[in-house]
């Protein structure tokens, strides 16, 4: 009689509760009574262990974390800088099957789930912070969890205002303009661009040095510990959680291994790129020491990733060609990408980030046309007046002030010059000027919003400040948001 595998996986659970061996997770069962099927009875027989035995050490095998990298053997009463050392001690550490860590195992925490801040905990229990100035466990699954513990206890410091809710949380902190991170301290980061649910990351600050954090974090791109840098007034900083330590001292700075070092040279990257067409990318990478991750990531106007390549190469020099057909800029829609290429090396596991620009994706429009430019929104007609490009004063009415003659450049962007003097749109600061002759070309680009036109030195789409389209109103640069204030379209 065949008997389903969920009864046996059942009936296995239980035998370990009746026989004292400690109960599995019913999906580790359901894996020990696969390998039980497989067992034969030779095999049963070695060394006088049951197959039952052997498929249940086979099915905890599959999912028992790596083991920790060794604790540092200099910690002492200085818990901020025990929690540094220790995580500059982890760094390389690479997760196990199906996001399984010590780390986690070691907190008693739920694996098989973001690790980030579940690392930085373990760090500060092993450094000595006790469990109560350790954030809960129920929080260490999610970086909002983490920002709301310390909020509560006053050692939050924000550092970006953006406004954001995420299931019952939020944050309405002032922004703390005049905080520098500490050794020790948690750095919250926003890696996915959506600012609107908060940040989504966590790591350690490691040292802090003329505008420059660094850190380690785990769960990065590379399922491991590594170290990364950023800029004090990144955008992707949310703020920091600055932990209750007990012990004196400083923490001395070693953001950079000795003599470490990442370069990319005769590097082909994408700036416009035809929508459908493909890119063949390139460039070289030479570092130190033998590179463990080489990554290129293409991000969407939210800083979600679309693409991601990566290698290990296990040399000194790589050729990014080797990613080449890992990149697919085919099967990109039109609108504004970021495009990074990244490394870490061996020595001390150096990561740096070796390009970030911007590049479109443009759809190929008619190369020379007059139409007029319109805010959806409201409907209303754009004009020229006084060199003010702005909403229409006296209505729709298709004079020459309000209508536009588009020049495609071999970028795919356009000219955009008016039909009443000639003068073209261009760009002072963040307002839409008309100029003698233009600054800027203009991308034409969709999303899920509708068309827009962004000018092709930056991600800055014209929109309307405020909704505000009322007669006389000016059109100004804003950055490519999801919620698009009163976008501007050819008409």
């Amino acid at each position: 009689m065949q008997i389903s595998k969920r009864f046996t996986a059942l009936f296995l659970a239980a035998t370990m509760v009746i026989t004292g061996v400690p109960e599995l997770p019913l999906a580790l069962s359901v894996q020990a009574e696969e390998v039980y099927q497989e067992a034969t009875p030779e095999t049963a027989q070695m060394q006088n262990t049951t197959v039952f035995e052997k498929a249940l050490a086979a099915a905890q095998n599959e999912n028992t974390p790596p083991a920790a990298k060794p604790l540092p053997s200099d910690l002492d009463g200085n818990e901020a800088n025990n929690v540094v050392k220790i995580a500059r001690s982890q760094l390389g550490y690479e997760e196990g099957n199906n996001n399984y860590t010590i780390y986690a195992a070691d907190l008693g925490v739920t694996n098989n789930l973001a690790w980030c801040a579940t690392f930085a905990s373990w760090c500060m229990k092993n450094a000595g912070v006790s469990e109560d100035r350790r954030p809960s466990k129920s929080v260490l699954a999610s970086s909002t969890g983490i920002l709301t513990w310390y909020r509560d206890r006053g050692r939050w410091h924000r550092k970006n205002g953006h406004e954001w809710s995420y299931g019952q949380k939020s944050d309405d902190s002032p922004v703390d303009y005049d905080y520098e991170p500490k050794p020790g301290d948690l750095i919250l980061l926003e890696t996915q661009g959506g600012y609107g649910d908060g940040p989504d990351h966590t790591g350690i600050v490691v040292a802090y040095n003329n505008g420059t954090v660094y850190t380690v974090e785990g769960n990065t791109s590379e399922d491991a510990v590594s170290s990364r840098e950023y800029s004090a007034s990144s955008p992707k900083i949310w703020g920091y959680c600055n932990p209750e330590y007990y012990g004196s001292g400083s923490v001395t700075p070693d953001p950079t291994p000795s003599g470490a070092w990442i370069s990319l040279s005769n590097e082909t990257v994408p700036h416009a790129v035809l929508q459908g067409n493909t890119f063949s990318i390139g460039g070289t990478i030479t570092s130190s020491s033998n590179l463990e991750y080489v990554g290129i990531c293409i991000l969407d106007y939210q800083g979600n990733e679309v693409v991601t390549a990566k290698s290990s190469p296990n040399t000194t020099s790589y050729n990014l060609k080797e990613l080449d057909n890992s990149v697919p800029f085919g099967s990109l829609s039109s609108g504004c990408y970021t495009y990074q290429i990244e490394a870490t090396n061996v020595q001390n596991h150096h990561f740096e980030q070796l390009y970030n620009a911007y590049f479109y994706v443009y759809n190929q429009g008619d190369a020379d046309f007059y139409a007029n430019i319109i805010n959806s929104k409201a409907w209303k007609h754009t004009e020229n007046n006084n060199n003010n490009f702005q909403i229409a004063v006296e209505g729709n009415t298709n004079s020459l002030r309000q209508v536009w003659h588009f020049v495609q450049n071999g970028d795919g962007s356009y000219n955009i010059y008016n039909c009443y003097d000639g003068r073209a749109l261009g760009v002072d600061s963040d307002n839409i000027v008309t100029l003698d002759s233009p600054n800027v070309g203009w991308y034409m680009l969709w999303d899920g919003n509708g068309q827009m036109f962004m000018a092709n030195n930056g991600n800055k789409v014209m929109d309307m400040t405020n909704n505000d389209s009322a007669p006389g109103t000016n059109v100004a640069l804003w950055s490519l948001c999801q919620r698009s204030k009163s976008r501007l379209q050819c008409q």
